[in-house]
């Protein structure tokens, strides 16, 4: 089995008589068993279903999330601050938006101005690759 469990399941285990082995992961092996929880655990989330589940299951992401930036010297807080900035600079993923194609160092010409190719249509045909400047 040799997975990475929360803290308190081994001393549950006991407490109900039943029987398990056990050990503390440390240094690399806790770093990667963070990371292997954390595959899981959005897993279970991506597929949780009803809404009190799909809680729970954040909750999960959450707490395995919380672990790997301890184990990075990092606080949540941390995390929140650069969540807001980032959020302010760049959005969030509210949206839904797909970034199907970037063809960086491309200007929009008179042509175009009205057009958002990059958002709200697809490129469909050389004309349309045409009406878009590069340099």
């Amino acid at each position: 089995m040799k997975k990475l469990v929360r803290d308190k399941i081994p001393e549950m285990i006991v407490a109900k008589g039943e029987k398990a082995v056990f050990y503390r992961a440390e240094g690399s092996e806790y770093r990667e068993a963070l990371w292997l929880k954390l595959f899981e655990e959005c897993e279970e989330f991506r597929t949780a279903g009803d809404r009190q589940n799909a809680a729970e299951e954040a909750a999960d992401v959450l707490e395995v999330i919380t672990a790997i930036c301890r184990l990075n010297g990092v606080t949540m807080a941390e995390v929140a601050a650069c969540g807001e900035k980032k959020r302010q600079q760049r959005g969030g993923f509210d949206e839904g938006y797909i970034l199907e194609l970037w063809m960086p160092n491309i200007q929009k010409t008179e042509k175009t101005t009205n057009r958002h190719y990059f958002i709200d249509k697809k490129i469909q045909n050389c004309y349309d690759l045409f009406c878009i400047k590069t340099y």
